[in-house]
């Protein structure tokens, strides 16, 4: 059993994961999960962190905790959970293919997004593994299950699963304490993923940012998503615009996380959903999002290390 030193940034969640967390989990304040694989050393990342300093300091807490072969599985293609896949390169690398497409395409783009982040050393580091739903990996304690999900947080979310020890991590598609963002996938496919998951009955919920918990997190994400959604079809049956029903749900909405800029591009991505627009423009939503992000004191940056 791995042993954390007392001064360690890493939890122990069960007898074989722990939970790299970074909170409160703003904008690239991601959780990186750890699966200890084996006696000998093998350990499987669920994703890396935005910050070069960030990914060394993990590294070097892994080291503490005596890992040897370092695999990495990236949730999703979004920079703050692979921009530190180079720092781990000299283990596999497992995505699904769809996600390696997307973050070759992505490339720095978050880095130009996020003027105010130090990132460092940026080396975009696509999956050297591909996998798919229902790939797992068996250990002597039992297996490590991976399960895809389509248009939910992204095009292609992974979620990582220990049915021995129960405990789930979600990547983006689960949030704790912070506003959800379905922007570049769906609201109504992260509503579907949210009711697989809550059934797989988890004691330990990793979400993708914010605090580690229980699955009632599962809940408290699928209550904010369905209500955008009843927002969404009414702003659409009144014939009111993306920014008049993103008013209205903020000034109704009891339930005020941070980051909630993300309620506008939450709001025309139901807009979206509901009509069956395919010609959904992301980055004009995110340019909307930034507007609408300036108006309000609710936002909470990141900052440097």
């Amino acid at each position: 059993m791995l042993a954390l030193p007392s001064n360690s940034p890493v939890v122990r969640l069960s007898k074989h994961a722990f939970a790299y967390q970074q909170l409160p989990g703003s904008w690239c304040q991601n959780n990186v999960g750890i699966i200890q694989l084996d006696q000998a050393g093998a350990v499987l990342l669920v994703d890396t962190v935005a910050i070069e300093a960030r990914n060394l300091m993990l590294r070097r807490a892994l080291e503490t905790l005596a890992a040897v072969q370092i695999d990495v599985v990236n949730t999703h293609f979004h920079g703050d959970h692979t921009f530190g896949n180079f720092i781990f390169s000299d283990g596999n690398i497992l995505g699904t293919e769809l996600t390696a497409e997307l973050i070759v395409l992505a490339g720095d783009d978050l880095v130009r997004r996020q003027p105010g982040i130090n990132f460092g050393n940026v080396q975009v580091t696509p999956p050297t593994k591909l996998v798919s739903n229902g790939y797992s990996i068996s250990t002597a304690w039992g297996d490590v299950q991976f399960l895809e999900f389509k248009d939910a947080h992204t095009a292609s979310d992974l979620v990582v699963w220990l049915p021995t020890e129960r405990v789930l991590f979600t990547g983006d598609i689960a949030w704790n304490n912070v506003t959800p963002f379905a922007l570049m996938g769906s609201v109504t496919g992260s509503i579907e993923a949210l009711e697989i998951l809550q059934r797989l009955d988890a004691q330990t919920v990793v979400p993708g940012h914010g605090p580690v918990g229980g699955a009632e997190m599962l809940q408290d994400c699928l209550d904010y998503l369905r209500l955008i959604l009843v927002y969404a079809e009414q702003g659409i049956n009144t014939g009111a615009n993306v920014w008049e029903t993103a008013e209205e749900f903020e000034r109704e909405s009891t339930n005020v996380k941070i980051d909630n800029e993300r309620n506008i591009a939450n709001i025309a991505r139901a807009f979206a959903d509901l009509r069956g627009a395919d010609d959904f423009d992301v980055l004009a939503e995110l340019a909307v999002m930034e507007k609408w992000k300036n108006r309000t004191s609710l936002h909470r940056g990141l900052g440097t290390v």
